[in-house]
């Protein structure tokens, strides 16, 4: 462990070194900063096997610490750590390109579509938006899907709820901000 340190420390001495000399000068110039960043390159160069090395060992660890349907006797490789780590990732991603992908539409039909839309009335204060939404997928399924997934919540099955049944606009904004904050991209 000790000689991990070290390594470290070795590794972040330069930058150290270089973020000390720029600070000195009021206007450093771009020749005095460009060799030393040039030799902090190499440096990562350098480094990079270990980390590489370290990394398909530390990796499968980790998988099998936090996910206990990983078989410790199985073959990990990295390519299939990240081919495992894709597969799952592709049901948490909520771009909107990701949910419309079900109701494919060209350039034009989508900018027709967003016209239609924009130039139809606008409904009054007690519409009910899971409602209206139901009501509108077929006319507008991009639009309905992009809603699906910022809401957070599908229309269709909240709409099919009684009244009394269904979650209030509280709770339902509750839902979605977390939702949409677990789901963001950091």
């Amino acid at each position: 462990m000790d000689e991990k340190v070290l390594l470290l420390i070795w590794f972040f001495e330069p930058l150290h070194e270089a973020t000390e000399f720029l600070c000195s000068f009021k206007y450093p110039t771009l020749n005095m900063s460009l060799p030393i960043y040039i030799s902090l390159m190499m440096n990562i160069c350098q480094l990079k096997k270990y980390l590489v090395l370290a990394f398909q060992k530390t990796a499968p660890l980790c998988a099998m610490i936090l996910d206990p349907h990983i078989n410790i006797f199985s073959d990990f490789s990295p390519a299939a750590i990240l081919l495992d780590f894709k597969v799952e990732a592709q049901q948490y991603d909520r771009s909107p390109a990701r949910c419309g992908s079900n109701q494919l539409e060209s350039k034009t039909e989508l900018n027709a579509s967003g016209k239609d839309y924009l130039h139809t009335s606008n409904e009054g204060p007690k519409t009910d938006v899971l409602n209206y939404w139901c009501s509108k997928m077929s006319i507008h399924p991009l639009l309905a899907a992009m809603e699906s997934c910022f809401l957070a919540i599908p229309a269709p099955l909240l709409s099919k709820c009684s009244p009394n049944a269904r979650p209030s606009l509280a709770l339902i904004t509750q839902v979605s901000q977390q939702n949409q904050s677990s789901t963001s991209c950091a």
